[in-house]
């Protein structure tokens, strides 16, 4: 099996590709193919994408099907362990506590704003191995195939394919957002100073 990315494509174009392999005993051919490239991905808010993730019963998991592009100044970036629980004797799953508790992998959580205003800061949770940002990187994120979660506590969370995710500058200001404290539910995933 050999892959091969082609950069370069027009949106919305249709393409006839054909392999060939030479080796230095004989010449194999590929089967002629044609696709057509996806329309050119828009550029939209933080907060509509969290607006979609709101569509999904809380709980909820689904594929993001839009071909968007969300661009945010990271605001928080760390490496957390997934803890499992261990189940039970009998089979259930046991309540957490140290004796129960195991470690299994490690995610990469970053939080990005596009604003200062409530919404606008979302938490990507990327893949384990993956690079972690600096606060203050600006990064652009392919939300299309990405997975939305809305959680029971009503916050979205998004996971990209990593793949889909480039660094456009790095070491900007970050500067908190002033906030009353009855508010932090709608500014969930920012960097905030709580007022007084």
């Amino acid at each position: 099996t050999y892959t091969l990315r082609v950069s370069g494509l027009e949106a919305s174009a249709g393409y006839t590709v054909k392999a060939y392999v030479q080796t230095t005993e004989k010449r194999y051919e590929g089967a002629e193919q044609s696709f057509t490239t996806a329309a050119a991905p828009e550029n939209v808010s933080i907060a509509a994408v969290k607006a979609a993730g709101r569509q999904v019963a809380q709980g909820g998991i689904s594929a993001y099907a839009e071909n968007h592009i969300i661009t945010g100044t990271v605001v928080a970036s760390y490496v957390e362990p997934v803890v499992e629980e261990t189940p039970d004797e009998d089979g259930a799953e046991a309540k957490a506590s140290a004796a129960t508790k195991s470690v299994s992998v490690e995610e990469t959580k970053v939080a990005i704003v596009d604003g200062t205003e409530k919404d606008c800061g979302i938490t990507l949770y990327l893949e384990a191995g993956t690079n972690s940002y600096a606060v203050g990187d600006k990064i652009s994120v392919r939300v299309k195939d990405a997975q939305v979660s809305h959680t029971s506590s009503g916050a979205v969370y998004l996971t990209p394919l990593t793949s889909g995710i480039t660094l456009v500058s790095n070491d900007n200001q970050v500067a908190p957002v002033t906030i009353n404290h009855t508010e932090l539910a709608d500014y969930e995933s920012m960097y905030v100073t709580i007022e007084n």
